[in-house]
């Protein structure tokens, strides 16, 4: 078990740099609540389906009288996929969703259905617990790997796909000011603090191009259109175009962010990527995902620059019994960036 860090953090020596990207499976790890299949079996999602109308008046005033939000059949196209999968992209779905109706919806009802999802999403985000201490996080790969990155006084930021603040929250608890936490780590679709502190419709949630939404509801697409995306995209783009190591923590490079990985996969400054899953059926989706990426990427994954941690999977970790030698030899590699 990992003791609690107490100590504070004034000052670290550069090392090779390290770029930690975080997906929603950090936030999982750590015992938060945060899927999309939580959010649509959540309470607060059912007050968006139409089954429920119109008592929904009664649970959202804030919002529901204003933006007129009821009836929501965006919400009952959502539960349903999450039935029918035992699981939702919710991404994937808004793009399905614009397909299925653009001919009988128009273009300001899907719109203002989508900020509707994306504000109880907001509302959901919000309702998590913040003490860390609500969670179990110390026997944690998410947690281990931060430690280590911290100890070795390693040159590292972080890059979150995530509205939580899951990372300022350990970092804190690694020593880091609060300033200085919220310095380390960057949010690709905006965060929960930001919402709360400027804009509750800021979180970027839509889905990728194509010419069918395109012609149905170009509001809903993730181009320079949509606010904040733009802004964050380019943020994204400039910190990793040297960056030399790469851990993805929890994220699965699936479709609807396929396209933020690019260019720093082709950047000829890239030594080693670093993949943290869950198990080997999440490892293999990355990997199928990683080659769908353009560019000569697998040409490098085959000369043996990809190294990773299959997490609870047999080489690093069995249930919940930990290979600790492995363990602590892909700690010490993500450190110090040495992965020869």
């Amino acid at each position: 078990m990992v003791e609690e860090k107490t100590e504070v953090v004034t000052d670290e020596v550069k090392k090779p740099k390290v770029v930690v990207v975080v997906g929603n499976g950090f936030d999982l790890d750590l015992g938060f609540k945060t899927s999309y299949s939580d959010f649509v079996n959540s309470d607060l999602f059912q007050t968006l389906l139409i089954e429920n109308y119109p008592n929904s008046y009664d649970v959202e005033p804030e919002y529901s009288r204003d933006m007129n939000i009821y009836p929501n059949s965006l919400a009952d196209y959502i539960k349903k996929e999450e039935e029918y999968n035992n699981w939702v992209d919710l991404e994937e779905c808004l793009r399905e969703y614009c397909v299925d109706q653009g001919e009988s919806l128009s273009s300001k009802i899907i719109l203002r259905e989508v900020n509707a999802v994306k504000y109880f999403l907001y509302k959901f985000i919000s309702k998590i617990p913040r003490d860390i201490k609500a969670f179990s996080y110390y026997d944690k790969v998410s947690y281990k790997i931060l430690c280590a990155l911290v100890d070795a006084k390693a040159d590292f930021e972080i890059w979150s796909f995530n509205y939580t603040y899951s990372c300022e929250l350990l970092l804190e608890k690694l020593g880091y000011t609060n300033d200085m936490a919220k310095a380390k780590i960057h949010y690709v679709h905006s965060s929960l603090f930001e919402a709360e502190s400027n804009n509750k419709l800021s979180l970027v949630l839509g889905c990728n191009y194509s010419e069918e939404v395109s012609a149905v509801c170009p509001s809903v697409l993730k181009n320079d259109m949509m606010p904040n995306y733009k802004r964050l995209k380019n943020q994204f783009d400039s910190h990793l175009n040297d960056v030399e190591n790469i851990i993805f923590i929890g994220h699965s490079m699936g479709s609807t962010d396929r396209q933020y990985f690019k260019n720093v996969l082709e950047s000829p400054n890239l030594k080693a990527i670093t993949i943290i899953t869950k198990d080997t059926t999440s490892l293999n989706n990355v990997r199928i995902n990683l080659g769908k990426l353009p560019g000569d990427f697998e040409i490098k994954v085959k000369d043996g620059i990809f190294s990773y941690l299959k997490y609870r999977s047999d080489t690093y970790y069995q249930t919940n019994n930990p290979d600790k030698k492995g363990l602590n030899d892909l700690l010490q590699k993500v450190a110090t960036g040495k992965y020869t």
